[in-house]
């Protein structure tokens, strides 16, 4: 598990959002982990999720995870660390379903794979501006958003 040190977009010096990426696919890794980083993330990574488990331990500020894991559910991942960080799921299926059944568990947000680089970006990003401007009490119906 590489820790990088990119800046975040907008963030100062002492302000580095971190992600976590639990994916058993090495591919997928890599692509997630340049479009992270290339929005200004710090990437930490996990193949399964019992190492996802473990990584959440370090609180990141968001985690992207895969919805089929060898050893657990992604679900299952979800519920565990749902209260500490946004979690951004990505999954092969893009159907309603699967879509509510992540959304249940708690996710901020269901991306299809394969995944656009831009597209999850921007939605990792609005996960954590979402849970920073929930958590500070500045409701995103307060800004116009609703």
């Amino acid at each position: 598990m590489k820790h990088t040190t990119a800046k975040a977009v907008g963030a100062g010096p002492a302000q580095r959002q971190r992600a976590a990426v639990v994916d058993d696919d090495r591919l997928t890794r890599w692509l997630v982990r340049r479009a992270l980083e290339g929005a200004g993330f710090d990437v930490e990574e996990a193949d399964s999720g019992a190492a996802g488990l473990r990584l959440s331990q370090s609180r990141p500020d968001v985690m992207v995870l895969d919805l089929h894991l060898p050893d657990m559910s992604g679900l299952a991942v979800c519920r565990a660390v749902i209260a500490d960080f946004p979690v951004v799921f990505l999954t092969a299926t893009d159907d309603i379903a699967t879509v509510e059944l992540c959304r249940r568990a708690g996710a901020s947000d269901c991306v299809q794979k394969p995944v656009s680089p831009t597209d999850l970006s921007m939605r990792v990003t609005a996960a954590v501006r979402t849970r920073a401007e929930v958590t500070r009490g500045l409701q995103p119906a307060a800004r116009g958003l609703a």
